[in-house]
């Protein structure tokens, strides 16, 4: 059973759309009625929900309003397959005009006729399963080439020039002497990368002679041969596939031009060159067309790796210093690729990078890497990508460092401050406690006055003068008695820190407070 033609129709008044609802069976004729609409806007709105294969409208929708060939217009562009019918009480020369120049498929005049409406419909009928048939054809090819293309081109490497019925296929003459590859290469799924392939034959025309075009996974490519020199071929070819990406919004490919060779046996190594222009055209964003010619490709010997910076890496890492990671990354990467690493070392120093970063994970007790950013690391397809996958690494566990470190920081703290109240009789000093807690000094001094608001000498001294305040309000010993239960082995330097402290001496303190 044929499909059925969704319809949508525009008119403003009601009685007309009513009675065109009703004026043929539409049902019969193959059609179904998706939706109406009384203006403009609703009309667009419809179409871009249902998405109409035929358009019916009346020209005139209403005062201020854009009228019915602008619909067409706008509408031609959302749904280019969509046919189209113009309804007008008025026979104007410049609507038929303009109707024509918007591919419209008929021009009816109101009062419409029932007959010449069907008659309409079953032309609208035909051209719609006329097209139904073109692209059955064109998906059948389409799945044919598909389970073909990605062995022709293997094939003809293998017997192209070899065997004459081969020669034949490939429309070789026997005598070509120079070759060249040129490859289109996307970042698309396949089933993209292929209907471009079958939308670009038409860079071939007139070209037939001396192009053969291949699809093989994700990339084109275009074999150029000649009988002699190839001059300006390959730039003719590249201009077109240029233009061609830039006029459909194909940002991610990128054209590689391999060099020029003279013998058929030399073809592999062009196609290679040219594969190899276009990864480094993606990875380092120069452009959509780079020629293997243009690439400088120095040893990787001269390039230094994050080793070097081992050391200033884990400690920015360790302390939280995240702008200088990002910096060191980002500094150290692009210098390697001004210097022309190759992609794999490149790839290879990202690996390095996380070897460093392991490090202080492991030594901190955090988990490793998880084995999918190294994966990641190995497979990145431009240099922002890899840098942006080294640093957000970093970042994360710069992140977890800290809260690590904030945990054990307080934990650390918590086990002096339980010390000094605890323990505040003992000779107590800001080295001993560090000691025990395998700080440094100065780190538990500078942790303790962010923490607390005092340094760890003033805490102790404040505990251990609470101490003694208690022990003069509820005790009878005496003052020397009482300094040495709290910490002090000279009674006269007690009575000087509690007068510092308390604002009295301790007798005067005992005096006032006696319990």
């Amino acid at each position: 059973m044929d499909q059925m033609i969704k319809v949508l129709i525009v008119e403003d008044e009601m009685l007309l759309l009513q009675g065109l609802k009703k004026l043929v069976d539409w049902q019969a004729l193959g059609f179904t009625l998706c939706e109406t609409a009384a203006n403009y806007m609703d009309a667009v709105s419809a179409a871009y929900l249902h998405k109409p294969d035929l358009l019916l409208t009346d020209i005139m929708l209403g005062e201020g309003q854009k009228d019915g060939l602008e619909l067409v217009h706008e509408l031609g562009a959302l749904l280019p397959e969509m046919q189209a019918v113009l309804l007008t009480g008025y026979d104007r020369f410049e609507y038929a005009e303009r109707a024509i120049e918007y591919n419209v498929r008929a021009y009816l005049l109101k009062p419409v006729d029932a007959q010449a409406l069907t008659d309409c419909l079953i032309k609208v009928r035909e051209t719609y399963n006329s097209r139904q048939e073109m692209l059955n054809q064109r998906q059948r090819l389409t799945e044919q080439l598909r389970t073909a293309q990605p062995f022709l081109f293997d094939w003809f490497l293998n017997c192209g020039t070899q065997d004459l019925q081969w020669r034949q296929f490939f429309g070789l003459t026997g005598k070509e002497r120079c070759w060249q590859i040129v490859t289109l290469a996307f970042q698309a799924s396949m089933d993209s990368s292929y209907i471009a392939f079958l939308r670009l034959e038409y860079l071939r025309e007139g070209r037939q002679n001396n192009t053969l075009a291949f699809y093989r996974q994700d990339h084109i490519i275009y074999v150029l041969r000649s009988e002699e020199r190839l001059e300006g071929d390959a730039n003719e070819l590249v201009n077109l596939l240029t233009r061609y990406c830039n006029f459909n919004g194909l940002s991610d490919a990128v054209v590689g031009v391999g060099c020029e060779v003279q013998e058929f046996s030399g073809i592999t190594r062009s196609y290679e060159e040219a594969m190899l222009a276009c990864r480094h055209g993606s990875f380092y964003e120069r452009g959509n067309c780079v020629y293997y010619s243009d690439l400088t490709l120095p040893s990787d010997a001269s390039v230094t790796g994050f080793i070097t910076q081992r050391e200033n890496l884990q400690f920015a890492v360790r302390i939280g210093r995240t702008e200088e990671v990002e910096q060191t990354i980002r500094k150290t990467l692009y210098q390697a690729g001004i210097a022309g690493a190759s992609i794999e070392s490149l790839c290879s120093m990202g690996i390095e990078a996380l070897v460093l970063l392991n490090e202080v994970l492991l030594e901190s007790h955090l988990p490793a890497i998880d084995h999918r950013v190294w994966e990641q690391t190995l497979h990145c397809r431009n240099m922002e990508q890899l840098c942006s996958l080294l640093t957000e690494s970093y970042m994360q566990s710069a992140k977890a460092l800290k809260e690590r470190r904030h945990s054990h920081n307080q934990s650390v703290l918590e086990s002096v401050h339980h010390m000094v109240e605890t323990e505040y009789a003992k000779p107590l000093t800001l080295e001993h406690a560090a000691k025990l807690v395998y700080l440094s000094p100065a780190y538990l001094g500078t942790l303790f006055q962010n923490t607390y608001g005092l340094s760890f000498k003033d805490f102790l001294t404040d505990t251990r003068i609470k101490a003694a305040c208690e022990l003069l309000r509820s005790s009878g010993k005496k003052v020397y008695e009482i300094a040495e239960a709290v910490g002090y082995t000279d009674s006269r330097y007690f009575s000087q820190v509690f007068r510092k402290s308390v604002g009295m001496t301790p007798l005067e303190y005992r005096a006032a407070n006696q319990k």
